[in-house]
């Protein structure tokens, strides 16, 4: 699917133009979303192209929207990606993905925060 330039992540409201930004912007694959989200990587891409997805998905889906444009602030798109797959001392030697995948977004959004000295200002 072809997301309008108009369609920046941040202005993504539905799991069609979420996933197709996170995969076209940040480089990051259906296996990944789905790993974030506890999804498998078939219903990510039935959610790129219907624009639907599950509540408890859609959450999911939304919070690691929000980490991707708070890191965004800091890394280019490719850096993004590259956090989001490196293995970090505050996630026990986890990837964020990994972590979002056990349901630990708050120690996500902590080990970025931590590494660019914000924690405060993000919870």
């Amino acid at each position: 699917m072809l997301v309008p330039k108009c369609c920046a992540l941040e202005r993504a409201y539905n799991p069609s133009f979420i996933v197709a930004s996170l995969r076209l912007d940040f480089g990051l694959s259906a296996e990944d979303i789905a790993l974030a989200t506890g999804a498998a990587p078939r219903t990510v891409l039935r959610w790129e192209m219907t624009g639907r997805a599950v509540k408890k998905y859609g959450e999911l889906l939304v919070e690691l929207k929000n980490t991707v444009l708070f890191l965004e602030n800091y890394f280019t798109h490719r850096g993004v990606n590259q956090w989001l797959h490196a293995r970090s001392r505050f996630l026990d030697d986890e990837t964020p993905l990994e972590a979002f995948a056990e349901k630990r977004g708050k120690a996500v959004r902590q080990a970025m925060c931590e590494q660019v000295g914000e924690w405060d200002s993000y919870v």
